[in-house]
């Protein structure tokens, strides 16, 4: 079955964000999957669903780095292992990615990237921080590889 996107306005995007976000603490696995794939039905531009993923990284409450990929596991949101780490970017490879089994097509997975974003900047990188997606597993989703730099 095809979706059609609509586009929402700024108060209807911020209350899907919410309301991902009030599960996202509760809830974990498929029920998290499923209601990433609803977001990011109503988040249809790359722009909104890295933001939205950038917000709920900032409030996972991660001290450090293993608590980022804790988390987002814990999630059912993929299994995120460090391939690479510097003191100017750090090279992260999730495997399950969920962003890739919920996308309709081979766009990005833009919300992962922002929640790494989010969650590396709460536990100290700098503001400047930015992820994007080397590698895309795309659907029906296997293995992505993020880089985040500061």
């Amino acid at each position: 079955m095809e979706t059609q996107a609509v586009a929402l306005g700024k108060v209807e995007k911020r209350r899907a964000v919410m309301r991902f976000g009030s599960s996202w603490r509760r809830e974990g696995g498929t029920a998290m999957v499923e209601k990433l794939g609803k977001l990011l039905r109503d988040l249809p531009r790359k722009k909104d669903q890295y933001g939205a993923g950038e917000k709920l990284g900032k409030v996972v409450g991660a001290g450090d780095l293993s608590d980022v990929l804790y988390a987002l596991q814990q999630k059912g949101l993929g299994r995120v292992t460090v391939v690479q780490e510097s003191n100017s970017h750090l090279v992260l490879k999730v495997e399950n990615c969920a962003n890739c089994q919920v996308a309709e097509s081979n766009n990005g997975c833009h919300f992962t990237a922002g929640y790494l974003a989010g969650a590396l900047k709460a536990c100290g990188k700098p503001e400047t921080t930015v992820v994007s997606e080397v590698s895309c597993g795309g659907y029906p989703g296997d293995t992505c590889v993020f880089m985040a730099s500061w």
